[in-house]
């Protein structure tokens, strides 16, 4: 009986064990199975982020304004990284930052994360053959993706802007368009060996990166190259502070070529001052002197409040309360024409009144003044209109010959635009459209008839003769009917008042006539000696086109007979 009871004690006992560990072994697998699990698929599994290819950027004849070179990229997995001095060591030896740098990152995270992007090819090989030797590739791995060359320089930069560091656009077409450009990065599961070494796995799944899009721009780059070079030179032979070129189609809106001088070059674009980097022919206003005064004629005669035939009073002075307005070459009297093709600053004060703050006002808003264009660049300026309320008998005459408003080169060449398209304001604009393998969509440009027909016809007639017998005679070319109106503007210096020795100087002119297919604005700010618009722009505007219309495309619009 003893030994039956102790082997019923012994099978009862056994039977209650194995009930205890079937019962532990269900917890474990059932219970806490899905969370093991999942642990286990972190210890082997882990996401890895895919780049996607930047698009790129073209001008109108889809030459490739942007290029790229392979690089590598170096990431971190933390969680994986057991041996950290030592890895923040060889980091360091290759340059990708201090060792305290190093360090403070990687405890900061704790998942992946990007330590360095875009390093050369030949420095990551050699950084990755280093990590393999010390064990450390469970933790440290790379990926390839490109970095951006800009192979015309400060030629284009601000057009352009720049990729920062962290892959994102900066200024420029880089920067307005960055969520085009730059695309969607996908996802990749990487299965890990023992050795804690992740590779891509066929059957776990992924999300491919979406490529970004192409931009492509209105710009001519052979245009482009000659306004650099132009107004490079104009600007250093003048001692001058800073110039503006604008071409443009005035039938189509499309801008051909706009550049600055100075400008940055965009491989070093730490070197220089924020400042820079925006495009000043869009976000640096000027008060516009004489190249306004056209405005003023196509109101008077929209608005019938002048005639052709008659004279205007123009000399010696124009008295308005305290102020005195005088012209530099007096004389009594004007034709309507003369005005302008002798730049009168009376005879536009005198125009300018007769129109009213109430006529000057709608005109020089329907003209785009005092608000943007809209052009797809960052960084643009509203210019400097006056309220019709506020504009007084002394402000308005002031405004008549360009003086007490301001508004940038840009705005300066879409004004134009009413007069070399037949009294229809065109819009500016810079991007012909997007897309992946070609254009999605065509934009065309905003427009709005402001004159008639007729009035700007007679202004362009009025136009031709200031470059034929005027102020802008240097503009001249053989051969072709150039309009055109010279601008030279005094600057407002605090606490002084207008300065003769702080010039503005400018110069539009338009081609053929009656026919423009090119309209080209040069702005050039304080020449140093001073001197008017017909010894500092107009030359610059001469070389300007002179060399477009040696250019195979632009031939035609010059007759050789």
């Amino acid at each position: 009986m003893k030994i039956k009871n102790r082997l019923s004690f012994v099978v009862g006992f056994m039977g209650f064990l194995g009930l205890i560990i079937i019962s532990y072994a269900f917890y474990l697998q059932i219970v806490l199975g899905p969370r093991y699990a999942k642990k286990a698929k972190k210890m082997h599994e882990e996401r890895i982020e895919l780049l996607p290819k930047r698009g790129g950027i073209f001008d109108r004849f889809l030459r490739p304004l942007i290029v790229e070179e392979r690089r590598r990229s170096v990431y971190i997995l933390p969680q994986y990284l057991k041996k950290i001095p030592r890895a923040v060591k060889i980091l360091n030896k290759y340059g990708l930052g201090t060792e305290g740098e190093i360090a403070k990152k990687i405890r900061s995270h704790k998942k992946f994360f990007w330590l360095k992007r875009k390093i050369n090819m030949k420095t990551a090989e050699r950084l990755e053959k280093d990590i393999k030797k010390s064990y450390l590739s469970n933790a440290i791995g790379f990926v390839d993706e490109a970095k951006r060359h800009y192979p015309y320089a400060d030629t284009l930069a601000s057009v352009l802007g720049f990729v920062g560091s962290e892959h994102k656009g900066m200024y420029g077409i880089e920067y307005e368009y960055d969520k085009l450009l730059k695309g969607k990065s996908g996802w990749a599961l990487y299965l890990k060996n023992p050795l804690g070494v992740g590779y891509p796995f066929p059957a776990y799944p992924e999300e491919l990166p979406e490529n970004g899009k192409n931009v492509f721009l209105t710009i001519d780059m052979d245009i482009q190259k000659i306004i650099y070079e132009e107004l490079s030179k104009g600007v250093l032979e003048w001692k001058a502070k800073i110039g503006y070129v604008v071409v443009l189609n005035p039938r189509s809106g499309e801008i051909l070529g706009i550049v600055d001088y100075p400008d940055f070059d965009p491989e070093h674009f730490k070197r220089y001052n924020e400042e820079r980097y925006k495009l000043g022919a869009i976000s640096n206003e000027f008060e516009p002197g004489s190249v306004f005064k056209p405005l003023i004629g196509a109101s008077v005669l929209e608005e019938r409040l002048a005639q052709l035939t008659e004279t205007i009073p123009t000399g010696p002075v124009f008295i308005i309360g305290k102020r005195r307005i005088k012209d530099v070459h007096a004389t009594d009297r004007l034709s309507f024409a003369d005005v302008f093709i002798h730049s009168s600053n009376i005879g536009a004060a005198r125009l300018a009144l007769r129109l009213g703050a109430k006529n000057f006002h709608n005109y020089a808003v329907l003209c785009g003044l005092g608000s943007i264009t809209g052009i797809s660049l960052p960084g643009e300026a509203n210019g400097k209109l006056m309220s019709e309320g506020k504009l007084t008998e002394l402000t308005l005459a002031n405004n008549g010959f360009g003086q007490g408003i301001a508004l940038t080169a840009l705005q300066l060449a879409q004004m134009y635009t009413v007069f070399a398209n037949n009294g229809v304001l065109l819009r500016p604009f810079i991007v012909r459209g997007t897309g992946v393998n070609g254009i999605d969509k065509e934009r065309k440009s905003f427009s709005r008839r402001v004159f008639s027909e007729h009035v700007a016809k007679v202004m362009s007639e009025i136009l031709m003769d200031v470059v034929e017998k005027g102020t802008a005679k240097g503009a001249r070319i053989k051969g072709v009917e150039i309009c055109g109106k010279t601008g030279t503007a005094q600057k407002p210096i605090r606490n002084i008042g207008y300065s003769s020795a702080h010039l503005v100087d400018s110069f539009v002119g338009y081609f053929p006539k009656d026919s423009a297919e090119i309209l080209i604005v040069v702005v050039i700010e304080e020449p140093n000696p001073p001197a008017y618009a017909s010894q500092v722009s107009v030359p610059v505007f001469k070389r300007i086109a002179e060399r477009i219309l040696l250019l195979p495309y632009y031939r035609r619009l010059k007759n050789d007979l």
